[in-house]
């Protein structure tokens, strides 16, 4: 008889989980999305760069710690600190 052990479904990214308790720790894409208020594709986006501490990957859905913090938002701290463009006050210098 072969047993499937949780560990050999699971795909661990930042730490290794507690498995004391039940599933109960974590949320969804859509509830953390709702929870952060960003897109669930936005999410799924974080969890695949690694970007969200003790993400699990679980028969093909996300799992997130219910206590996990909504990470910065590397796009735009890196846009601003690279950008020489002027944000508003017209384009075109009449040349």
């Amino acid at each position: 008889m072969i047993r499937n052990n949780v560990y050999t479904e699971c795909t661990y990214l930042s730490k290794e989980p507690e498995f004391e308790g039940d599933f109960m720790d974590y949320i969804s894409v859509r509830e953390a999305a709702d929870k952060w208020g960003i897109s669930v594709r936005r999410v799924q986006k974080l969890c695949e760069l690694k970007r969200i501490e003790g993400v699990l990957r679980f028969a093909g859905a996300w799992m997130i710690p219910k206590d996990a913090e909504k990470p910065i938002d590397a796009r735009l701290a890196s846009y601003r600190k690279n950008s020489k463009v002027k944000i508003g006050g017209g384009g075109h210098d009449g040349g």
